[in-house]
């Protein structure tokens, strides 16, 4: 079967369109991260890390774990939330997790951001440390850099 010009034009057209739009869903569901998180391309999964209120270490994903070191400021990056449910998360996913809903929450908890591990768990920061959990929560949001 050979396409025509024209008609491989119309759907290179109709793809892009259709590209678009999804960008424009994505973008108006999206909520703006209050928490820049770090950035480096040397550690597995989504390649962001939860930094810790002291500034220096970050909680990040290492292929299987997660792991826990020092960072640089300078690679803190802006970051949005999508909204999605537990089961679109897959490991090494940066996410928050909450009961409320978007317009009770205020997104400035750093309890609720986590590394996800498998499809039970994940980890967060805890007052200061790490906590490897499996506590379900209705609420997820894919933390994606902007």
């Amino acid at each position: 079967m050979k396409i025509s010009k024209k008609a491989l034009a119309e759907l290179y057209d109709a793809a892009e369109r259709i590209e678009r739009l999804v960008d424009s869903l994505t973008e108006e569901e999206s909520i703006p991260c209050p928490i820049q998180m770090a950035k480096s391309s040397r550690y597995g999964g989504d390649g962001l890390s939860i930094p810790f209120p002291d500034g220096r270490r970050c909680l990040y994903y290492n292929y299987l774990d997660y792991m826990v070191s020092g960072f640089d400021k300078q690679y803190l990056v802006d970051c949005v939330l999508i909204p999605c449910k537990r089961e679109d998360l897959k490991p090494g996913d940066t996410a928050f997790r909450t009961s409320l809903t978007v317009e009770d929450e205020d997104f400035n908890e750093l309890f609720y951001y986590c590394k996800i591990k498998n499809n039970n768990r994940y980890a967060c920061i805890d007052d200061g440390s790490t906590a490897d959990l499996d506590i379900d929560y209705e609420y997820w949001y894919k933390v994606v850099q902007k």
